[in-house]
């Protein structure tokens, strides 16, 4: 260097090789740009490759937590059981870690995006389970190795004997006198009678329900009436069909038992007027039952092995306050009066769980109130349902649901004049101990529950679970707990912890 210094200083001291001098030290310059461009470009690299694991280190970790809330609700491999027993985890040999590692398709090409591995321990509230979750991208030994964890509590609801139907009758069955519009899944635990216009779709916005139908008895539809079920339809008994449906309408089967003790109408004709079916007709029994079969993508002829539609009946309903005192006020009044006194005085904070003593009838008004969270109103008489709520006092509570629970078995509700839901607002849960009428058009998201459907006008609704808070007070058939679909709570991003096993 000093040689170099020397020789650049005689050239310009000559004033001779100029150009020589300028090139090197233009060279130089350039040089040492681009080892600086190379360094911070190397960091660069690495920074957006580490933000990128960071992101699908996250990803991971709720994939395995997935996974978990699959495992929980459907038992595979004993799941739920081992955390009923303590702690499930996705694997441990010895006290070695399993990793399972998430993999996606890419152009065909299977690519490994990291390894989760997640742990379940139950909580103290029936069929509720803490999860954790951790992940790494791309992988726990690799260069950069991310890792994260997620959180959350799930609770496990019991399909069919929890409130996972839009709409529900028990013994005395689903009457679609004029216009039902189901988002969500539907069941009879009597005959289903259309007169006009039924429609069962899958539930909107992501919500529970696959536009299912099913039925314990027969099937009627009217001449003239407009049936479209999208999902799948299960029946009992016979269909008797005067109206050209359309059955699976969204690729799904028409399934027909044909059982007799269960029907009230003869082996006769299956399809009058050649209605279609989405995917297969499978149908138990001889084919000689359906002399005029439908269109269909087949037709499966003394189908076996179906499992029927089981009896479901009501979730039994019972006042105990101290299920709600833990989360909101408790109310005992005697009678409707003194509810009207209550309820005229807090119309602009309704909440809280109420139980009215009183087997009398009741209108009940909910136009330009607000709620401040979720109301019960527990009855033994007969209520009527009249406006719209104006929302929440605090949006942040929102969606918040209003239960409406005539709990005897005489009890009847009746819907009318615009007693609508607010959707991501107000949510309704309708239960009748007798029946339940939508007497003017009305449309609900949430669910209605009841012994009967006698509604009469226009019924819209859109299948939106009730918090759970607001359903404590109800207990379901343990009979038809087997199968559950899985209610998570809110994501926690937290930091990774020890796992409680050594990485391998």
């Amino acid at each position: 260097m000093f040689c170099m210094k020397r020789f650049l200083g005689r050239l310009h001291h000559q004033d001779e090789g100029i150009g020589i001098a300028s090139a090197l030290s233009v060279a130089i310059v350039i040089f040492i740009l681009g080892a600086t461009w190379y360094s911070v470009s190397v960091h660069e690299l690495e920074e957006v490759g580490y933000d990128r694991h960071l992101a699908t280190a996250l990803n991971v970790a709720e994939a395995g937590a997935r996974e978990a809330m699959y495992l929980l609700a459907s038992n595979e491999g004993g799941f739920r059981d081992t955390a009923d027993g303590g702690e499930a985890t996705t694997g441990i040999t010895g006290t070695t870690c399993d990793l399972d590692t998430l993999e996606t398709l890419v152009d065909g090409t299977s690519e490994t995006q990291g390894e989760y591995w997640v742990r379940a321990v139950p909580l103290a509230a029936a069929r509720s389970y803490l999860i954790e979750s951790w992940g790494w991208a791309p992988a726990h030994t690799a260069h950069q190795a991310v890792s994260k964890k997620v959180m959350i509590e799930v609770e496990l609801v019991p399909i069919g004997g929890g409130f996972y139907y839009a709409l529900f009758a028990a013994d005395g069955g689903l009457t679609a006198g004029n216009r039902k519009e189901i988002y969500g899944d539907a069941y009879s635990g009597d005959d289903l009678i259309v007169g006009n216009f039924t429609r069962v779709f899958p539930n909107d916005d992501g919500a529970p329900g696959t536009g299912q139908l099913l039925v314990y008895r027969d099937v009627l539809v009217g001449s003239g009436a407009n049936v479209e079920i999208a999902g799948e339809v299960k029946v009992n008994g016979f269909v008797k069909d005067d109206s050209g449906s359309k059955f699976g309408t969204a690729g799904n089967d028409l399934i027909i038992l044909n059982d007799t003790t269960l029907s009230a109408l003869p082996k006769s004709t299956f399809k009058k007027n050649q209605a279609s079916v989405g995917r297969n007709l499978q149908v138990a029994g001889a084919s000689s039952t359906v002399a005029d079969p439908p269109s269909a993508a087949a037709y499966v002829w003394n189908a076996t092995g179906i499992q029927p539609v089981p009896p479901i009946g009501l979730p039994a309903f019972v006042w105990d306050p101290a299920k709600y005192s833990a989360t909101m006020s408790v109310y005992n009044h005697a009678s409707w009066a003194q509810f009207a006194t209550w309820y005229n005085a807090n119309k602009t904070a309704l909440g809280g769980a109420h139980f009215v003593n009183d087997t009398g009838s009741f209108t009940l008004e909910m136009g330009g109130t607000k709620l401040s969270g979720d109301f019960i109103l527990a009855f033994k008489g007969d209520l009527e349902l009249k406006g719209t709520p104006n929302g929440v006092t605090n949006p942040a509570l929102a969606p918040v649901t209003v239960v409406i629970a005539g709990v005897e078995s005489t009890s009847d509700v009746t819907l009318s004049n615009s007693s609508n839901s607010i959707e991501g607002q107000v949510h309704h849960l309708i239960y009748a101990g007798g029946t339940f009428n939508a007497s003017q058009q009305t449309t609900i998201y949430g669910a209605m529950y009841g012994n009967k459907d006698e509604s009469s006008n226009r019924l819209e609704i859109h299948f939106r679970p009730p918090s759970t808070s607001a359903i404590a007070g109800f207990t379901f058939d343990p009979a038809l707990a087997d199968s559950f679909i899985p209610r998570p709570g809110t994501w926690r991003e937290t930091p990774a912890d020890a796992l409680g096993c050594t990485l391998p």
